[in-house]
């Protein structure tokens, strides 16, 4: 018996399968890694987070690539004792930030000017 679709036919279609096969993978992983950035943006190394450092939360600190619990903790405490960041530099003054972190947080975060 003779299959009703021809070999290029046959081609398309399981390339379609393909496809779509890979957009639900996709959006699986996407789900169950509640990743919400576009691969896109990830490889072209555009930065789609900054956060004003003066107002930003520990949840939003902890979503940055390389800062954990402590050092949130670490910048919510001193801007709580200081009042807030009046300059980038003043990252380095935080307790128990090191050159590689201060560099990872001027990268992702920015001072506003009128507070």
């Amino acid at each position: 018996m003779m299959s009703p679709l021809n070999l290029q036919e046959r081609k398309v279609l399981l390339f379609i399968c393909f496809i779509l096969g890979l957009g639900i993978f996709f959006g699986y992983y996407k789900k169950s890694t509640g990743c919400n950035t576009c691969l896109i943006d990830v490889y072209s190394g555009k930065q789609t987070n900054t956060f004003d450092i003066n107002r930003v939360t520990r949840d939003e600190l902890l979503s940055i690539p390389g800062v954990g619990s402590k050092v949130a903790d670490d910048v919510l405490a001193r801007r709580a004792v200081s009042g807030g960041f009046m300059s980038m530099n003043e990252l380095e003054d935080v307790k128990g930030l090191n050159a590689a972190v201060v560099k990872i947080l001027k990268a992702y975060t920015y001072i506003k000017n009128n507070q």
